[in-house]
């Protein structure tokens, strides 16, 4: 082999190595532009799936509210009989727990602690409903 023609070789190696190191870099470039987008884009939905918990733990809550609303309305018309008055203050005892756990509620949404709030609403909303039953029953069952 001659010289020149190794140093020719030579030459082509390194041009063919940079080559494929330019191709290599473009190619990182490439999935770090991807990665960043797919980091933003998952930015952006965290941000979108926040809110929409957001509505909905204040969604709860008004439905509590609601609830506890009929509930306390329903229980002021609730029968008094023999026998009732200690039903109907065990009753109004479960109505103040939640009216409570709403006022919770409603300071774990401010705060940011979405989850919570959600459960402590949905809480409030079954101890009134339970309670909402229970009195509509009781008005059912003195009407017969």
């Amino acid at each position: 082999m001659w010289r020149g023609e190794r140093r020719g070789r030579r030459g082509l190696a390194a041009a063919a190595f940079g080559v494929a190191l330019i191709a290599g870099v473009s190619v990182a470039v490439s999935v770090v532009a991807s990665r960043r987008e797919a980091a933003m884009e998952a930015a952006a939905d965290a941000a979108t799936g926040k809110e929409k918990a957001k509505a909905e733990a204040a969604a709860a809550i008004n439905d509590a509210k609601a609830v506890l609303s009929e509930a306390q309305a329903l229980l002021d018309k609730a029968p008094k009989g023999k026998g009732s008055a200690a039903d109907i203050e065990a009753m109004k005892g479960d109505l103040t727990t939640a009216g409570t756990a709403i006022t919770d509620a409603e300071a774990a949404l401010s705060g940011d602690r979405i989850l919570d709030a959600k459960a402590k609403a949905e809480s409030a909303k079954a101890a009134a409903t339970s309670v909402k039953t229970a009195v509509e029953a009781a008005m059912a069952a003195k009407k017969k």
